[in-house]
């Protein structure tokens, strides 16, 4: 995980990745696998992507790294992948790229799940990767949690399970 959280003394907190924190008892909250996704405006500029063959010589978007291209592309059995296209260290940033039509990204499911019951953006395979970070509920071992912070935890549960 490449974030720091050691200025972090909240009791309770949502965190991506590993779900190993130092001090920290953490829960999975939430998939943070990631699908193949582009707007509906590039499927109307470019066409329906049929195969992942085919995806791969599509402008591809980047979040964080080229890495995770490659290696959902590898898992499809596709060898050639074209390695430019922008590369962004926000997800919003990616996001707000995918949506104005820019290219294909690896988005986080849970995350866009409201922009795919619109249709504002397309789930161009059902075909995810996981990269092993997650979403976490995270506690502080060294607190008892009050009774008002069990029941926000059981409604993060609950709307996570949604």
């Amino acid at each position: 995980n490449h974030r720091n959280y050691l200025s972090d003394a909240s009791d309770m907190s949502i965190r991506f990745g590993n779900g190993q924190w130092v001090g920290y008892r953490s829960e999975k909250l939430i998939s943070g696998r990631m699908i193949p996704v582009c707007s509906r405006e590039f499927i109307r500029l470019h066409g329906y992507i049929e195969t992942p063959t085919q995806l791969a010589q599509m402008p591809l978007l980047h979040d964080e790294e080229r890495a995770t291209w490659t290696q959902w592309f590898s898992e499809q059995q596709v060898k050639r992948v074209r390695r430019d296209g922008a590369m962004f260290e926000d997800g919003l940033l990616t996001l707000a790229a995918v949506q104005a039509g820019l290219g294909c990204a690896l988005m986080r499911e849970p995350m866009i799940l409201p922009y795919l019951q619109t249709g504002e953006l397309v789930k161009i395979f059902d075909l995810p990767i996981d990269d092993g970070r997650d979403y976490y509920l995270c506690v502080r071992q060294d607190v008892e949690m009050t009774h008002e912070g069990k029941l926000l935890q059981q409604w993060l549960r609950e709307e996570a399970g949604r």
